[in-house]
C-alpha cells in the first residue's frame, strides 16, 4: 500500500524520463542534433500534460484523505450523540410525523414503565393522557406545517401500571438527512414529584390541617361565587349555616386536647354526611364551622338541614374509650329574604 501510494508515480516519472532520453539520443544519432531540437515542442507538451495529470492525481488523493477524515469526524460525532442519547438523564425519543416511536432511550422507558421493544411497536398517542391528547395533536400539526420550530409544555403520560406521570415535554422539528422526512425530537423530564408537591401545597393553603375541610379562605371564595351566581339569577336561593360547638372548651380542659381534636374530626365527618354533594362545609377555626348550601328551593330547606345536623350531633361519640355527647348552636342566613334563625 505504501509503495503504491507513495512511489508508484515516482517510478512512472523515472521511466518516462529515461524513455524520452533514449528517444532523443536515437534521434540525434539518426538525423543529427538539429532534428532532435525540432521534437522539443512536442516533448514539452507531453511533459506539461503529464505534470498536470500528476497534480490532478495529487489533488484527488488529498480530497480522498479529507473525505476520509470528515467521515471519521462524522462517525465520532454520531457515536457521541448516540451515547448522549442513550445515557441521558432525561427521556429522549425520535418520533415520526404520525407519532410512532422510532428511537427511545432507557430513561424514557423507566419514566413510562415500558420496555424499548414495547414502545417501538406503539405510538405516543397510546400512552398519552386523554385530557392532554388534543393539545398534543394540535401542536404536532403546527410543527409538521412549520408554523413553529418547537414547543414546550407540561404533559401527562399513562404509566404501564396505570398511574399518571407528569412530564416537562420539549419538542423540536428536524429533517432526516437521508430520507428528507420530518422527524420530532422529544425530551421528556419526569416532574411527577414536583406536581404532587404543588398540589399538596395548594391543598394545604385552602384546607384545614386537622379535619381536611376547606378553610376560611376557600369558603369565602365559594361564597363570592355563590353571590355572583345569585346576581346572574342562575338559581334563586343559597344559605349559609354557622355552627358553634357547645361546651367545647370544657371537653378540651377536662379530657385533653387530643380528645378535643378527635371530637372536631368526628363532628366534621358527621357534618359531611348531612350535606349534598354540591354543598361546602368549612372549619373557620377552633370549634366553629360554616356550611354553604347552594341552589336551595326554599328557606325551609336550610332549616331542615340544620335540624338534621342537630339530630346527627345528638348521637353519642366514642373517643379514647370515653362516650362524648356533642351539641351545637346553628345560625342560618339565606340570600333572600334575609333572615336569621336559631335552632
Amino acid at each position: 500500500f505504501t509503495w503504491r501510494t507513495c512511489y508508484l508515480w515516482t517510478s512512472v516519472t523515472y521511466l518516462v524520463g529515461a524513455s524520452a532520453a533514449f528517444l532523443i539520443a536515437k534521434l540525434i544519432a539518426l538525423v543529427g542534433f538539429y532534428g532532435a531540437i525540432a521534437t522539443t515542442p512536442m516533448i514539452a507538451i507531453v511533459y506539461i500534460t503529464y505534470k498536470t495529470y500528476l497534480r490532478n492525481v495529487e489533488v484527488s488523493l488529498a480530497n480522498a484523505e479529507h473525505a476520509q477524515r470528515h467521515a471519521a469526524v462524522l462517525q465520532a460525532s454520531e457515536e457521541r450523540f448516540r451515547s448522549a442519547f442513550d445515557y441521558a438523564a432525561i427521556g429522549m425519543a425520535l418520533v415520526s410525523q404520525d407519532g410512532r416511536w422510532l428511537q427511545v432511550n432507557r430513561s424514557l422507558c423507566e419514566i413510562v414503565g415500558y420496555s424499548e421493544e414495547d414502545l417501538l411497536t406503539t405510538d405516543i398517542q397510546t400512552i398519552s393522557h386523554p385530557g392532554d391528547l388534543g393539545d398534543l395533536l394540535v401542536q404536532q400539526s403546527r410543527l409538521t406545517k412549520g408554523t413553529l420550530p418547537g414547543y414546550q409544555t407540561e404533559k401527562r403520560f399513562i404509566h404501564k401500571l396505570g398511574h399518571e406521570v407528569w412530564s416537562q415535554l420539549s419538542v423540536s422539528r428536524v429533517r432526516d438527512p437521508e430520507t428528507q422526512l420530518i422527524r420530532f425530537i422529544f425530551q421528556i423530564q419526569d416532574i411527577t414529584d414536583r406536581k404532587r408537591a404543588e398540589a399538596r401545597l395548594m391543598h394545604d393553603a385552602f384546607h384545614d390541617g386537622l379535619t381536611g375541610l376547606p378553610n376560611r379562605a376557600l369558603f369565602i371564595d365559594h361564597l363570592k361565587l355563590a353571590v355572583a351566581r345569585r346576581r346572574r339569577k342562575e338559581y334563586e336561593l343559597f344559605s349559609v349555616l354557622f355552627l358553634d360547638l357547645d361546651r367545647f372548651k370544657v371537653v378540651n380542659d377536662s379530657l385533653g386536647h387530643l380528645v378535643g381534636d378527635q371530637l372536631l374530626i368526628a363532628v366534621a365527618s358527621k357534618l359531611q354526611t348531612c350535606l349534598r354533594p354540591g354543598d361546602t362545609i368549612a372549619r373557620l377555626g377552633g370549634d366553629e364551622f360554616t356550611i354553604l348550601l347552594e341552589d336551595i328551593k326554599s328557606n325551609n330547606e336550610a332549616v331542615y338541614i340544620a335540624e338534621r345536623i342537630q339530630q346527627e350531633l345528638a348521637e353519642p361519640l366514642e373517643l379514647e374509650g370515653r362516650t362524648v355527647f356533642a351539641s351545637a348552636s346553628i345560625g342560618i342566613a339565606v340570600s333572600t329574604p334575609s333572615i336569621e334563625k336559631r335552632v
